[in-house]
């Protein structure tokens, strides 16, 4: 019932016969039709966010998975928050202190209010598993930010 607003105005408020919206995000990621990935991430309203910064990480950047999963992350508080008292917070930024010091001033400068946190310390904890397109063969990789373990055989 948290997820449900009592704002009359609020698409999501609670009502007889609705049901919650959630924040759930498993993902699948397909390239040319075969399977690439699945991720997902518990972590409330950031868990698009952070799902984004991985996969940003892994098919724009190249990154291997496991290096694209401890990268240091950011995560908007701007959309409205469905746990707690529900506030929005245009403008702001929550980022991992290891994003680089010229990159925090720049966002600053573009206007951005910035809450620094420690690293490795966004609260989700992503894990990703695919085949690689070149070989065939299993990869995935398990975030350090919260425990969270990959297996294979």
């Amino acid at each position: 019932m948290q997820v449900f607003d009592l704002d009359p105005l609020s698409p999501n408020v609670l009502a007889g016969g609705k049901r919650p919206r959630t924040t759930l995000t498993p993902t699948i990621v397909l390239k040319d039709g075969k399977p690439f990935l699945a991720i997902s991430t518990p972590g409330g309203d950031s868990q698009d966010q952070q799902i984004l910064n991985v996969l940003l990480n892994i098919i724009v950047f190249g990154m291997p998975i496991q290096q694209a999963l401890e990268a240091p992350r950011f995560n908007s508080l701007h959309p409205f928050a469905s746990f707690d008292n529900h506030e929005s917070l245009p403008g702001v930024l929550e980022i991992e202190d290891r994003v680089p010091a010229q990159v925090r001033d720049e966002l600053t400068a573009r206007g951005h209010s910035l809450r620094v946190i420690g690293p490795y310390s966004m609260s989700t904890g992503v894990v990703a598993v695919g085949v690689d397109p070149k070989t065939g063969a299993l990869r995935g990789g398990a975030d350090v930010r919260r425990e969270r373990y990959i297996f294979g055989w």
